[in-house]
């Protein structure tokens, strides 16, 4: 995996030497430069899908419901495959962005939207910001290559959320209306839910209530229609979170100890059943300053 033929000399350079062989010898050298050049350019497809299957099989190992699986599956702590992923990817790093430069200029888009994808979710675990934006825009310039609207749709959405991140709302609404549009047109419901829950978000950052309680209401509606538990527990604490804001208070106790309820039944994460109770908690610390005053 780590053989790097990147800098191998060209004809040009090789004609520098001439002076040091007959020229018989030179024409050799030339041919059986070519012939490597050849064999090398051969490689290349080989060489990317290589890291396509590495960083799509490590990918998984950071998704909480696949690695619990694959942890069953292999007899190993859930933490040790988290290690081992990570481990990977930041030692592969250099090897991987070469593979993405190798696809993007065989135009192989599909593996470069691929390998970013899988990239995307370590830049995120890391908090490696700078690198996740870059890669973004690589696998979004790759997927409007490969005029793949869905691919273009799924990566807006992921922009967005990124910049809310970064606490640059407002360029990432427009990174998430696009998004949401392009969902809608293609009819995807649960991009359109995702996109909806993300300007949800987006709105609430930007102090835009209104907006922010009518995308959580859509995308809750949406990820009601098929049963995503989580996704709908995640509006619901959205909404919460948009009362308290407003100190709509009794809404907000409402909606967020439904969210606790469906997180307790459903869900089953401590981690997000943590999030409901600190949401509740802040309700409820609003509630006993306004009995005061």
């Amino acid at each position: 995996m780590k053989t790097d033929y990147s800098e191998l000399i060209s004809l040009e350079e090789l004609e520098d030497y001439s002076g040091l062989f007959t020229p018989e010898e030179l024409d050799r050298l030339a041919q059986n430069f070519e012939e490597m050049l050849s064999f090398y350019e051969e490689l290349i497809p080989c060489f990317v899908e290589t890291y396509v299957s590495a960083t799509n099989s490590y990918d998984d190992y950071l998704n909480p419901k696949k690695r619990a699986k694959l942890a069953n599956k292999f007899q190993k702590a859930e933490e040790d495959l988290e290690r081992e992923c990570l481990d990977f990817f930041q030692t592969e790093i250099p090897n991987i962005k070469r593979a993405i430069k190798k696809a993007s200029l065989k135009n192989l888009w599909s593996s470069v939207i691929d390998i970013c994808d899988s990239l995307t979710t370590f830049y995120n675990v890391r908090t490696y910001w700078k690198d996740l934006e870059e890669t973004l825009q690589t696998a979004l310039n790759a997927a409007k290559n490969a005029k793949n609207e869905l691919a273009v749709a799924r990566i807006y959405n992921n922009i967005a959320h990124t910049f809310r991140l970064l606490g640059r709302a407002e360029e990432g609404i427009d990174y998430g209306s696009n998004s949401y549009k392009i969902f809608c047109s293609l009819k995807d419901i649960q991009g359109e839910a995702e996109s909806s829950y993300t300007l949800g978000y987006l709105y609430r950052s930007v102090g835009n209530w209104e907006e922010s309680i009518k995308a959580f209401e859509h995308c809750l509606s949406l990820f009601k229609l098929f049963e995503d538990f989580v996704g709908e527990a995640g509006a619901l604490d959205g909404l919460g979170q948009v009362y308290t804001k407003q100190e709509n208070i009794d809404k907000a106790e409402e909606v967020l100890q439904k969210s606790l309820k469906l997180k307790e039944e459903k869900v089953k994460d401590p981690f997000e059943i943590s999030k409901s109770l600190n949401n509740l908690g802040k309700v409820y610390k609003t509630k006993r300053k306004s009995k005061k005053s």
